[in-house]
C-alpha cells in the first residue's frame, strides 16, 4: 500500500532546481544582463561568452525577450548592480561562480575583462576575497570531477 522505502525521484534538470527558482525575475535579469556586459567587454561580442550567457538565461528560465530584460533598454548597469547587491549573501556565491566562469571562456581573460569583473564584483557588494575563494573552490571541485 505505502512504499516508504521507494526513493523519491530527484530533479535531473537544473531548470527544476528549487534553488534557482528562489531568484526573482528581476534578480535573474540583472545577473544575465551583467553577463551580457561581459560578452562585449572587449568592444565586440564574444560568441562563446554570448552562448554561455544564453545557456545561463535558459537555466534560470529567463525569457531574454521578456519584460524583465526589456527594462535594461532604459536602465544602465548600475541598476542591475543595485539589484544584485540586495541578493542574499549565500546566493551571491552562485552568482560569483557565473562571473568567474564567463571570465575563463574563450581563453585567458583580457585586461578589459578583468577590469569589468572587478567593477561588477565591487558594485554588487561582493568582496574580492569572497569572489576569489568561491571560484578557487569551484575550480578545485571541477578538477576532482574530471
Amino acid at each position: 500500500m505505502f512504499n516508504f522505502f521507494k526513493k523519491k525521484e530527484k530533479a535531473k534538470d537544473l531548470e527544476k532546481n528549487a534553488f534557482l527558482n528562489d531568484f526573482t525575475e528581476e534578480q535573474k535579469a540583472a545577473m544575465v544582463y551583467s553577463l551580457m556586459l561581459m560578452t562585449g567587454a572587449n568592444g565586440s561580442y564574444d560568441e562563446k561568452k554570448l552562448n554561455y550567457t544564453m545557456q545561463q538565461a535558459k537555466l534560470l528560465n529567463l525569457n531574454l525577450e521578456g519584460k524583465a530584460m526589456a527594462i535594461y533598454q532604459e536602465k544602465n548597469a548600475d541598476y542591475a548592480y543595485s539589484i544584485i547587491k540586495r541578493i542574499p549573501e549565500e546566493k551571491k556565491g552562485w552568482y560569483s561562480v557565473l562571473l568567474g566562469s564567463i571570465l575563463g571562456i574563450g581563453g585567458k581573460p583580457t585586461e578589459k575583462e578583468l577590469t569589468l569583473i572587478a567593477r561588477i564584483v565591487e558594485q554588487c557588494g561582493i568582496s574580492e576575497k569572497d569572489f576569489h575563494d568561491v571560484n578557487t573552490k569551484t575550480q578545485a571541485l571541477m578538477k576532482n570531477i574530471k
